[in-house]
C-alpha cells in the first residue's frame, strides 16, 4: 500500500538522496545525532525509483504490507540497518525452538498442512493430491507479510542488515519474477511464524546471501527455499537453521547452491529436493536430527520426473541422526558425491522406495517407484542400499570409493546395478543381490579382490552381467560372487 501522509516528506527525501536520514543535508539535528544510532522509519515502498540509505530501523506492524517492497525496476541499497515485520501475536507459532525436540514437542499451526514450505494457500483436490503453484492466491503472501519483497525486476542490495519477522507467512527475503533480485551480505534473518521461510525465491527470481545467519522457528519454514522449478538461491558461508516441523534447512523446487556453510534441521530432513530441481553443496555441513538427511521426491502423482532431481556435493559432511542418509521416492533422482564425510545412525545409506514422502499425512500416500542414479567418487559409504520391488538403483563407485554395507539384502529390488573400478572396494556385511555387476577395469582369474565378502554371498543376474560369464568367483576374506538361482 501507499505510505501515510505523515511520512510523505521523509519518503521524498529518501528517494532523492536521503539527505536528512543520512546526515548529508543541512539539518542541524542530524549533525549532532550519533551516526551509529538507527533512524526509525516506516515501511518502504519503491515503485520504479532508486534509493540508498544507511542506519535505518524499518518497522511494519500493518497487515497487508511488507516492511520493504521494491517493484517495477526499483532499486534499494540499504546498509547498517534493521528490518522488522511484526503483526498480531495470533500469527506466531505456539512452540519455541527446542534444544532437543523430544523435550519440547512443536504444536505450531503449520503441522498437518501440506509440506513443502513455500508461502501460500494450498488446496487438496478430491483425488487427495496436493496442489502446488497454480493454486497460489494473489497477490503473493510475500508481498503482504515479508521483511523484504522484490518483484517485477525489483532489486534490493543489503549489507550488514538484520531482518526479523513475527507473522504467519512472514518470509525474511522474498523475490518473485524474472529479473527480480535480492542480495544480503553480513546479516541475520529470524522468522517466527508458520510457513515463514528465511529466504524464498520463485518465478525465475534470484537471491544471494553471504555470511548470513538464518533461524526459522515455525512449521513449514525452511531456511532456504525455492519454488515452481524456477527460483535460484546462492548461499556462501553462514549458518542456516530450521527448528520447525516439516522445516528443512534447504528446500529446493528450483536451484540452490551452498558453499562453505552449515545447514541444520531439527525436525525434518536437512535438504529436500522436489521434482526437476537441484541442490549443489561445496565444503559445507548438512545435518539433520529427524527423518533423514536428504530426500528427493515428487509431490504429486503421475509419472516420475523426465529430468531428475539432482543432489551434488563436494567436500564437507552429511549427518543423519535418524533415518537414511538419502531417501528417494516418486521421482528420478541423481546423487553425486565427491569426498564427503557421511554419518547415518540408522545404518541405511540409500533408501529407494515407493513411499509416502516420509511424512505422516493422510494424503501423502504411497505414490510410485523411484529411479536412482548414484555416483560416488573418492567416497567412504557407510550403510546399506535398500530397494523395494518398484524401484531401481544404478550405482557407480570410482577413484577409491569404499562401501561398507549390503545391497538389497532383502532381495526385493526391481533392479540394482553396480559398476566398480579397480581402485574401489565393497566391504560386504550381509548377503546381497544385484542385477547388473560391471568391473570397469575388467577382471582376471577366478578371484574378485576388491569385493571383501566376509563370508557372505553376492548374487548377480547372469543375463544382466555378460562380462561375468555366469561364473562363480571367490571373494576376498571369504564368500563368493555367484549367479542368482532366482
Amino acid at each position: 500500500g501507499t505510505l501515510s501522509s505523515c511520512f510523505a516528506a521523509v519518503w521524498m527525501l529518501l528517494i532523492f538522496g536521503c539527505f536528512l536520514l543520512t546526515g548529508c543535508g543541512n539539518n542541524s539535528s542530524s549533525k549532532h545525532r550519533n551516526p551509529q544510532e538507527p533512524t526509525p522509519h516506516a515501511a518502504i515502498k519503491l515503485d520504479g525509483e532508486d534509493a540508498t540509505a544507511s542506519n535505518l530501523s524499518i518497522f511494519s506492524g500493518i497487515e497487508g504490507e511488507s516492511a520493504v517492497f521494491v517493484t517495477n525496476d526499483g532499486h534499494l541499497t540499504l546498509n547498517e540497518s534493521s528490518i522488522s515485520k511484526i503483526t498480531a501475536a495470533d500469527d506466531r507459532p505456539t512452540s519455541k525452538p527446542a534444544e532437543r525436540p523430544e523435550e519440547n514437542p512443536l504444536t505450531d499451526s503449520g503441522i498437518g498442512a501440506a509440506p513443502p514450505a513455500a508461502p501460500g494457500t494450498y488446496e487438496i483436490p478430491e483425488d487427495g493430491t496436493p496442489s502446488r503453484g497454480s493454486e497460489y492466491k494473489q497477490p503473493d503472501p510475500g508481498a503482504m507479510r515479508s521483511g523484504v519483497y522484490a518483484e517485477k525486476k525489483g532489486t534490493v542490495t543489503l549489507s550488514n542488515v538484520s531482518i526479523e519477522t513475527v507473522s504467519g507467512e512472514g518470509t525474511g527475503l522474498f523475490a518473485s519474477g524474472d529479473g527480480s533480485f535480492i542480495a544480503l551480505t553480513n546479516g541475520t534473518i529470524t522468522t517466527d511464524g508458520s510457513t515463514a521461510p528465511g529466504v524464498f525465491a520463485c518465478n525465475k527470481a534470484t537471491i544471494c546471501v553471504e555470511n548470513v545467519a538464518i533461524i526459522t522457528k515455525g512449521g513449514h519454514s525452511p531456511a532456504l527455499a525455492t519454488d515452481w522449478n524456477t527460483g535460484t538461491i546462492i548461499a556462501k558461508s553462514g549458518t542456516y537453521t530450521a527448528f520447525g516441523n516439516y522445516s528443512a534447512a534447504i528446500y529446493s523446487n528450483g536451484s540452490i547452491t551452498v558453499t562453505d556453510a552449515t545447514c541444520r534441521s531439527e525436525l525434518d530432513h536437512a535438504a529436500i529436493i522436489e521434482g526437476e530441481s537441484s541442490v549443489v553443496l561445496n565444503n559445507s555441513i548438512l545435518w539433520s536430527r529427524k527423518r533423514g538427511a536428504v530426500m528427493l521426491y515428487r509431490c504429486f502423482s503421475g509419472h516420475a520426473s523426465v529430468r531428475p532431481s539432482e543432489f551434488k556435493m563436494t567436500g564437507g559432511s552429511i549427518t543423519a541422526e535418524e533415518g537414511p542418509i538419502f531417501y528417494v521416492t516418486n521421482t528420478t533422482g541423481s546423487i553425486e558425491l565427491n569426498a564427503v564425510d557421511l554419518y547415518g545412525a540408522s545404518g541405511i545409506l540409500l533408501k529407494a522406495f515407493k513411499g509416502n514422502w516420509d511424512i505422516d499425512l493422510a494424503w501423502a500416500k504411497p505414490t510410485q517407484e523411484s529411479t536412482v542414479i548414484f555416483i560416488a567418487d573418492g567416497q567412504n559409504l557407510p550403510g546399506d542400499i535398500v530397494v523395494d520391488k518398484f524401484s531401481t538403483v544404478t550405482a557407480t563407485f570410482r577413484n577409491g570409493t569404499n562401501l561398507s554395507g549390503a545391497i538389497d539384502k532383502g532381495h526385493r529390488g526391481k533392479a540394482v546395478n553396480l559398476t566398480m573400478d579397480a581402485s574401489s572396494t565393497w566391504n560386504v556385511t550381509a548377503d546381497s543381490y544385484l542385477d547388473g555387476l560391471t568391473f570397469s577395469d575388467g577382471i582376471s582369474g577366478g578371484d574378485i579382490p576388491n569385493i571383501i565378502g566376509n563370508g557372505h554371498t553376492v548374487f548377480y543376474n547372469k543375463n544382466a552381467s555378460d562380462t561375468l560369464g555366469g561364473n562363480t568367483y571367490l571373494l576376498s576374506n571369504g564368500g563368493k560372487l555367484t549367479p542368482s538361482p532366482y
